[in-house]
């Protein structure tokens, strides 16, 4: 016999025993005697207990899935922006090259399902960009001019007559 036809039988033998309880208390009120008396008590224990079958028939639902896990974002150049889920807005980076013969730092993977900017200004989105995206470079700051030498030179040759 299957839950659904387990449950309507509890259910209809509730609602017999429900007519009877009504039945029984109007002839106990009319006439009280133990018999009858006697008969309502284990009618009034007999819906109790279908009362409570009815709920323990019912097949429980399923535990709530659990939310998505969060993706992760990491950025880790000089200047560079990562994201995790959507970027709604506009995104620019500017860095500052890095002199001449210095070494870039090795990219960094990414962790299970989440996103790493591992360059200079790099720019890493780990669901849908909606804005726009630039990169660049701003030019180096100059390079401090030589200081003066007495004599009036900058150093390097002189020449003497």
């Amino acid at each position: 016999m299957n839950t659904s036809v387990k449950r309507g039988v509890v259910v209809a033998a509730s609602i017999v025993v429900s007519a009877a309880s009504g039945v029984v208390t109007n002839v106990v009120t009319d006439s009280p005697s133990w018999p009858w008396g006697i008969a309502l008590g284990a009618l009034v224990v007999t819906a109790v207990a279908l009362a409570l079958a009815i709920p323990a028939e019912t097949p429980h639902a399923p535990p709530a899935p659990a939310p998505p896990a969060q993706p992760n974002a990491r950025s880790a150049g000089a200047g560079s922006v990562a994201v995790a889920g959507d970027a709604r807005g506009r995104i620019t980076t500017r860095v500052t090259p890095a002199p001449a013969g210095t070494p870039a730092p090795a990219p960094e993977p990414p962790a299970a399902g989440g996103v790493v900017a591992s360059g200079a200004g790099s720019v890493a989105v780990g669901g849908d960009a909606h804005g726009d995206i630039t990169t660049g470079d701003t030019p180096p700051p100059p390079l401090p001019a030589p200081a003066s030498r007495p004599g009036g030179g900058t150093g390097g040759t002189v020449d003497t007559p």
